[in-house]
């Protein structure tokens, strides 16, 4: 699962995205350390050609009917995501690609809940694999791909996001080889650094880098 991200590093941003042949640009940067769903997000998605798109956290399909869903999804099973009508025809037609610093993930112990920060152990950030539509009201929404975890970050939680490697993000965007992408929804290798970090992370409201630093 992913319901948290950390997206701050203004540099780290740039080298994701340099990596890719992508800039910001004349866009402006604002540091978040505690990205909670319904917010914004900056994806990179295959239009014409290669762009950045700002869009919603959470998607609602544009034909769901009101009260069908109890709130927007923001994330979706790789193992399922060509059977559910919710994403059958995203993962054909628009995928996308999130760039995060990194994110978090609670691990459950009883009543307990106890917060941990995922992030690269050698890069900048992550490229997450995600889904994108269009909702009723004409706004792009996104939600992040999710996959077994891997043995690492098994310690925390059962399941983690999908993660690209800077040279599959074009085959994830472009790609209309069924077999190509269905490879690419796999648990990331040995690249994960995990910390446990203080509950006050915990309230999506607190931001600043309180949020990433060690318990």
């Amino acid at each position: 699962m992913c319901g948290r991200m950390n997206i701050s590093d203004h540099p780290g941003i740039e080298t994701l995205l340099d990596e890719v042949g992508l800039s910001l640009g004349d866009r402006s940067f604002n540091p978040r350390f505690n990205v909670a769903p319904t917010a914004s997000l900056l994806c990179i998605a295959q239009q014409d050609e290669m762009t950045l798109v700002d869009m919603h956290w959470g998607l609602i399909p544009p034909w769901a009917k009101p009260g069908k869903f109890s709130g927007p999804i923001i994330n979706a099973r790789s193992e399922s995501v060509r059977e559910k009508p919710s994403f059958r025809k995203p993962i054909v037609e628009s995928r996308i690609v999130i760039p995060a610093n990194g994110f978090y993930e609670w691990r459950r112990e009883g009543k307990d809940r106890e917060a941990w920060y995922i992030a690269p152990r050698a890069a900048s950030g992550f490229y997450l694999a995600g889904l994108s539509s269009i909702s009723k009201e004409g706004e792009p929404q996104a939600c992040v791909l999710t996959t077994e975890a891997n043995s690492a970050m098994a310690k925390v939680h059962h399941r983690m996001p999908v993660i690209l490697d800077s040279t599959d993000v074009e085959t994830w965007l472009q790609s209309d080889d069924t077999t190509r992408i269905d490879a690419l929804m796999q648990p990331a290798g040995d690249v994960l650094e995990l910390t446990p970090v203080t509950n006050f992370v915990n309230n999506a409201r607190n931001d600043g880098p309180r949020c990433i630093a060690p318990a």
